[in-house]
């Protein structure tokens, strides 16, 4: 079966085949909300990755592949946003309340909203301990040789095995916080897995002018050490310089969203840094067959976040709920009439407004 009888298949099962373009620009979502355009961007490439996984199952006769696809394929095909009005400004935006995810680790939309939860709950605690606690943030990224995709599994299990121990060194014992997180890129070129870690650590103001500093080249040394691999060549260690004293931290997810990110702001890109997707729905969809296949069935069960120290609760509130994202508590019971809902349309990759169809009694 070819990808385009594959994808007319899926816009067929989605019950949107008869659409209509509308020439009323707010009936699209991405014309509706400025911080909503994402949307559809993500929503193709969810198509996409339903389409090819559902092609190599297809092929392969794995039906495990093929139910994969249909949950990708079923993912947030409906959002319901409710109304808000500013009392201040008067300005009218819209909260998403409803919408149904697959949440897999590999949907691209998924993705896209669990790296947002992410950042706010690491931006946000990272941000009160540089202002409450004066600690200085670091930025530390840690490789290890490229991998097999077949060994992935194993070679992140050693990967932490080895953090764990590299934290139990007496030298480290000026950190006060960290948080982890392991991104797994796609070589096009040897067709094989690049595993590393990107990790904030937290010291404290006099780090830098005592004894417990650490240069590149010693933590070099101590991840080789860790990883009883004297192969390793890089590691990158550097002092991030945030200037969060005019971010509102209730902004920072329209900030991120809108990929508005100050420049010159450290601390906002290296928590971009930690918090964006384990492996970018790109890599994905360029891999070969047997790559994406091996990579699915590796990161299985794996955690691909972790902290310690002052930041040892900051992902407290992580959990699957992908429609609120930040600390704004949310009504209940909002009435269904009061919900603006917007589908989406494949044919045109597009969410578009659904209105009310108005009855008239002869």
């Amino acid at each position: 079966m070819q990808p385009r009888d594959t994808c007319t298949r899926l816009i067929q099962k989605s019950g949107f085949v008869n659409y209509s373009i509308s020439t009323n620009k707010n009936d699209y979502l991405s014309n509706y909300s400025d911080r909503d355009k994402k949307w559809d961007n993500h929503a193709n490439n969810r198509d996409a990755l339903s389409c090819r996984l559902f092609d190599i199952g297809n092929d392969r006769g794995n039906n495990e592949l093929l139910k994969y696809s249909e949950k990708i394929d079923s993912c947030a095909l409906t959002l319901q946003y409710k109304p808000q009005t500013n009392m201040q400004t008067g300005e009218v935006t819209i909260k998403l309340k409803k919408a149904f995810f697959c949440k897999k680790r590999t949907c691209p939309l998924c993705s896209w909203r669990r790296s947002m939860k992410n950042f706010w709950l690491i931006f946000t605690r990272i941000k009160e301990a540089v202002e409450k606690d004066k600690l200085v943030p670091l930025f530390l990224t840690l490789t290890v040789p490229n991998v097999e995709v077949d060994n992935l599994r194993d070679k992140s299990k050693d990967m932490t095995r080895a953090w764990n121990n590299l934290m139990k060194r007496k030298e480290l014992k000026s950190i006060k916080g960290w948080v982890k997180t392991t991104e797994i890129t796609y070589s096009q070129k040897y067709k094989n897995a690049h595993p590393h870690f990107h990790v904030i650590l937290l010291v404290s103001s006099t780090y830098f002018k005592c004894d417990e500093y650490i240069k590149r080249d010693r933590w070099l040394q101590l991840w080789q050490q860790a990883t009883n691999d004297p192969s390793i060549t890089q590691v990158d260690i550097r002092r991030v310089k945030p200037r969060i004293e005019n971010i509102d931290g209730k902004k920072v997810l329209d900030i991120y969203n809108n990929s508005t990110l100050p420049t010159n702001d450290g601390l906002m890109n290296a928590v971009l840094e930690v918090s964006k997707y384990a492996t970018k729905s790109s890599d994905l969809l360029a891999c070969d067959d047997n790559f994406l296949v091996g990579y699915i069935n590796q990161i299985k069960g794996l955690r691909f976040i972790a902290t310690g120290g002052a930041l040892k609760d900051a992902m407290k509130e992580e959990h699957d709920n992908l429609i609120n994202l930040n600390d704004d508590e949310d009504e209940d019971g909002e009435e269904e009439d009061d919900l603006i809902t917007f589908n989406y349309i494949r044919p045109i990759h597009k969410y578009k407004r659904s209105r009310p169809t108005v009855s008239v009694s002869p």
